[in-house]
């Protein structure tokens, strides 16, 4: 046995560990990037739906309006007879009302025959008259284009004049046409950003521009959106930046990787060195020994109380087996080794998952903390009835319940709703109609009713809801119950989708039920029914989702149920509102005891 083949095996063993680590490591380092990838890429597409959704919103804005103007039998009547002073009547409040800059009404050949302007606008903004603007409104009855004009941008919205009585099928051939403009600036841009987080917009008239400034996007990603005129062809381009989520994730792990790399190689040396101490120092005067054929080099090694004290003692009686030792000695070596690597290995491993699991639960809760801001603006306040107080308990750590208490002009509104599912998919449904709501009743011509805020409220739900990538409608949507109140003549109406209202009068509790059908696509699609309250001074109102009423609990471990939960409000509606909201908490919270929460949980109440 010559020395130089058990330090030739040591360090062939450390090399094999090392290049075996390396691999390892490397496959990880690669796996752990393709997914950081993979997530940006993720993360690019939902900006980019995001983005495609918030630009159709805004356009809403004015479709929406101008289609419904277009349907007017004094407008249609004046564009037949081309009576210029009815169409002014009928239309020349339009620009001021929408923000726009003017408003042209065009006949059914295409020939202007009405314009008016609030802005200085240039004298070709109506390049298209004759059959160019026939044909891009031939099929639908409604428009919306913008047009590079002198390097000024124009948003045209526009809606062919029918009949009222064909206000929504829009079937009948049009007498003529309406077109509201209003030029594109780029703070119209910028107001996107607000609803899109750290994100910075820049417009561009020019491609050769635009592909400049995405040059210059160091560690940034971007979303790109394009302005197409009546011809379908670009106007102006969109570009929304903000920063790449996986550049940062990448350079920290390879900085992680390098410093975990270094930190294997410190403990493959530190374990070199000891292998040469307390194994190849002995096994040199195991060498020796059999080198000088005799036993006394390993003497001192039989006070030892390890392996090689053993191999001395037993080399008196086996010193002629010398070889098969030493083979045995190398195998337990190796054995030892790999069973090293292989724990180091699960150990990385462990230390990974819970880190990524650390990523995505920082992810929601920091989700979480938008709701609740988001929420926080919407919850009652102080001169919102004379006394009221808001309940939310999301199942998850976010959820798809929501409520908007708000005082426009001499009316209190208040709205309670439960989004289908719960968790981050409900939560997006919840801001989506929160959003919806708000464009509702700031809309000019809205009557302040429930009945139509919900039909209102259905058909942007339906809208926004198309189809998903397999051509399948999605029927997602929410239960919403409505409360408007008049402060100046008293006067109170509830409308339900699915959700009904709990008022307490003099000591009892009477129920308004909701209509059986929801804020989505449903196989009843009637309007909503407006019920009249008769609220008297003092008298309590509850609105609430489903989640208060159908949480599993109780001796039995049955649902809450809406008699049960209706008996306990009216048992604690003699207390100030604080105490009330805490009992209500505490009810449910006993009830369901051990139990996980069914559902989301939200609640409003006030007091006329």
């Amino acid at each position: 046995m010559k020395l130089k083949s058990v330090q030739t095996g040591v360090l062939l063993a450390a090399i094999v560990a090392i290049v075996l680590m390396l691999l390892c490591l490397g496959g990880y380092y690669f796996y752990q990037s393709s997914e950081l990838k993979k997530q940006s890429e993720a993360s690019k597409q939902e900006r980019a739906v995001l983005v495609r959704r918030l630009l159709s919103i805004s356009t809403e804005k004015y479709l929406q309006p101008i289609k419904d103007n277009s349907a007017w039998d004094d407008l249609y009547n004046a564009v037949k007879k081309t009576d210029t002073a009815t169409i002014d009547e009928c239309v020349g409040y339009m620009p001021e009302t929408y923000e726009a800059g003017g408003v042209a009404v065009f006949d059914i050949n295409g020939n202007k025959i009405y314009d008016k302007c609030i802005q200085d606008f240039p004298s070709n903004i109506y390049p298209f008259e004759g059959k160019d603007l026939l044909d891009f409104f031939s099929v639908p009855n409604r428009t919306t284009f913008t047009v590079n004009i002198d390097g000024r941008l124009f948003n045209y919205i526009g809606a062919g004049i029918v009949p009222t009585d064909d206000e929504y099928t829009r079937k009948e051939t049009p007498v003529g046409y309406i077109l509201l403009v209003r030029e594109v600036l780029e703070l119209d841009i910028k107001v996107h950003c607000k609803a899109l987080g750290e994100i910075d917009a820049e417009m561009f008239l020019a491609e050769d521009e635009k592909n400049d400034y995405i040059k210059t996007l160091v560690k940034m990603d971007y979303v790109e959106s394009t302005m197409r005129d009546y011809r379908n062809e670009v106007s102006a381009y969109l570009c929304f930046s903000y920063p790449d989520p996986a550049a940062g994730q990448i350079s920290q792990f390879a900085r992680v990787f390098n410093f975990i790399c270094v930190e294997m190689l410190l403990i493959l040396v530190l374990m070199l060195l000891f292998v040469n101490r307390k194994i190849t120092r002995p096994l040199r005067k195991i060498n020796k020994a059999f080198e000088q054929d005799q036993i006394a080099p390993v003497s001192s090694l039989t006070k030892m109380s390890n392996e090689f004290g053993q191999i001395s003692r037993m080399m008196y009686d086996f010193f002629e087996q010398k070889e098969e030792i030493i083979a045995q000695n190398d195998a337990l070596k190796v054995q030892k080794e790999e069973i090293e690597m292989q724990n180091d290995f699960m150990t990385e491993l462990n230390d990974s998952l819970t880190k990524t699991n650390q990523h995505l639960t920082d992810s929601i809760t920091y989700a979480r903390r938008l709701q609740q801001s988001m929420l926080h603006a919407h919850a009652p306040k102080e001169g919102w009835f004379s006394e009221s107080f808001a309940i939310y308990r999301p199942k998850n750590i976010v959820g798809g319940d929501f409520y908007v208490c708000q005082t426009i002009g001499a009316y209190h509104i208040a709205i309670d709703g439960d989004c289908t599912g719960h968790g981050v998919p409900g939560a997006i449904l919840a801001s989506m109609g929160i959003s919806f709501i708000y464009q509702i009743i700031d809309s000019p011509d809205f009557d302040f009713m429930p009945d139509t805020l919900l039909n209102r409220l259905r058909s942007k739900v339906i809208d926004a809801f198309g189809t998903d990538e397999e051509g399948r409608q999605v029927s997602d949507g929410m239960d919403v119950g409505v409360v408007i109140y008049n402060k100046e003549t008293s006067e109170a109406y509830f409308a339900g989708a699915g959700r009904p209202a709990v008022i307490v009068h003099d000591g009892a509790i009477q129920s308004v039920k909701g209509d059986h059908m929801p804020i989505g696509r449903y196989v009843k699609t009637n309007d909503f029914t407006r019920h009249k309250l008769d609220l008297q001074a003092g008298d309590i109102v509850y609105i609430y989702s489903d989640g208060c009423t159908d949480q599993v609990g109780g001796p039995q471990m049955r649902k809450i149920t809406a008699t049960k939960f209706k008996d306990y409000l009216l048992e604690i509606s003699a207390l100030d509102f604080p105490a009330q909201k805490e009992k209500i908490e505490n009810y449910i919270k006993t009830w369901r005891g051990d139990i996980p929460q069914t559902d989301d949980i939200s609640l409003l109440a006030f007091r006329v």
